[in-house]
């Protein structure tokens, strides 16, 4: 492939922040926009100098000069949009989370993988920076053995509005949209948990305003996790080792600096900031998998995504946080 060829389903903020981020990278091309209706399409398409704007999702997925589909709808939509693009025989990049829950997960995978299709969760913080340095001051031993992971996420938002956070239709709740980033961290660190506990706040829509969780992982590492859509939190991390700790700075998942103590004693900072939204460092792995004829990406696998999203699940029952989808 010479440039690799773009399709975004959705009109939002996260749409445009990767359609900024696509018209940086030499190798890609934003090629259409599809959207519910043609005037928010026509708006997007002239925003971002998009030559195709298509009234419906079904349109986009159906144009031949589209290679790969980037869904980033609401999460509600991630699951039907991804099969339909799939069905289109379009690779797929789709915003986290996945899907409402693992069946729909598994289900979408399935999809790809019997396609020959690339498909692939767009958790960007995954091929930020700041992780890799992350992993080589653990491998070298920087704060000896890992013990213990603290991350959070949340901000104030206000409940009994339509913003699609608080409204179960819309797949909202502070889990699966800011959570997962926490998760992923202890995930991506010290693996799946062998044991969890949550608690949480539950809204009349039945999603998680906040939550909290603590779990044991591999090696008795413990961690301490929360999200929140109702409380203005710090948005920090801290990886500790019976040597030292590594604290992300604000914002940890895509963190512009981090700090290595050890012993209560500042050892070093490093710079791990770059330019624009993070959200280059996936697109440069979707194109190295689709120019190798890859279905999926080893740093963001398939088990990957399943592996958290079940994890979701299990953290959703413990408070009884549920999706109206999953009540009938």
């Amino acid at each position: 492939m010479d440039r690799i060829r773009w399709g975004i389903l959705g009109s939002g903020g996260i749409a445009s922040q990767m359609a900024g981020t696509l018209a940086a990278i030499d190798d890609a091309e934003l090629v259409a926009v599809g959207s519910r209706a043609q005037e928010t399409a026509d708006r997007f398409a002239a925003e971002h100098g998009v030559t195709r704007a298509f009234a419906s999702y079904e349109a986009l997925c159906a144009d031949p000069d589209v290679d790969i589909v980037y869904v980033a709808t609401t999460t509600d939509q991630h699951h039907s949009n991804t099969l339909m693009a799939i069905e289109a025989g379009k690779a797929v990049l789709c915003e986290k989370p996945i899907g409402l829950n693992s069946g729909q997960a598994v289900e979408m995978f399935t999809a790809a993988t019997e396609a020959g299709l690339f498909c692939m969760e767009a958790m960007w913080m995954r091929f930020n920076p700041f992780l890799a340095k992350i992993d080589q001051l653990i491998s070298a031993g920087e704060i000896g053995e890992l013990r213990t992971i603290e991350a959070d996420f949340g901000f104030a938002g206000t409940p009994g509005t339509h913003q699609r956070h608080f409204l179960n239709a819309l797949g909202g709740g502070a889990l699966l949209d800011l959570g997962i980033y926490p998760l992923t961290l202890a995930y991506h660190l010290a693996g799946l948990p062998s044991e969890s506990l949550a608690i949480g706040r539950i809204s009349s829509e039945s999603i998680d305003e906040s939550i909290a969780v603590v779990s044991r992982h591999e090696s008795e590492v413990i961690s301490t996790l929360s999200a929140s859509i109702v409380s203005d939190t710090p948005v920090r991390a801290t990886i500790g080792g019976s040597e030292g700790r590594i604290e992300l700075a604000r914002m940890f998942h895509f963190s512009p600096s981090m700090q290595l103590w050890r012993r209560d004693e500042h050892v070093k900072t490093f710079d791990v900031g770059f330019e624009g939204h993070g959200f280059q460092f996936e697109v440069a792995e979707v194109h190295r998998c689709l120019r190798a004829g890859l279905t999926q990406s080893d740093a963001q696998s398939h088990v990957k995504s399943l592996d958290v999203v079940g994890w979701s699940d299990d953290l959703r029952h413990q408070i009884g946080a549920t999706f109206t989808v999953e009540r009938t």
